[in-house]
């Protein structure tokens, strides 16, 4: 494998998880942007007090508590598209080590005006994900 290889694999990795949290935000702010800041709070904190309650293990959540893994015995090659998925499927399995940042960045872009406010800071928050790895890559 060539530098270059490596360095558009990453790029397409970081380019993958990039997309998934910028739409991950913008469809919470289409599906919440119609609703009133108050009510918002009041999502928020329900949702806070629940998965505080998970988190401390006093609740057991079946749905919330499971663990999935893909076989990679089966994947051979390193194509480009293959690095663009693997950044979004990394990105979905990550989000609960990087909940409280990401969660924070998602209540931000939820809580903005439309759906363009909503990719300003997701695309920040990504550009500062991906960084260590294009650091590493080249």
């Amino acid at each position: 494998m060539t530098r270059r290889h490596i360095l558009i694999s990453t790029l397409l990795f970081v380019a993958g998880f990039s997309l998934v949290f910028i739409l991950m935000g913008t469809a919470l702010n289409a599906l919440l942007g119609g609703i009133s800041i108050v009510v918002k709070q009041r999502i928020a904190g329900a949702l806070l007090v629940v998965f505080g309650a998970f988190l401390y293990a006093t609740t057991k959540i079946p749905q919330l508590n499971f663990q999935s893994r893909l076989g990679m015995n089966r994947a051979r090659g390193t194509g480009y598209i293959r690095s663009f998925l693997l950044g979004g499927i990394f990105s979905i399995g990550w989000t609960p080590c990087i909940g409280p940042i990401i969660g924070g960045v998602l209540a931000m872009a939820a809580f903005g005006g439309n759906a363009l406010a909503a990719v300003a800071p997701l695309t920040a928050y990504s550009i500062g994900l991906g960084v260590p790895f294009l650091i590493m890559a080249g």
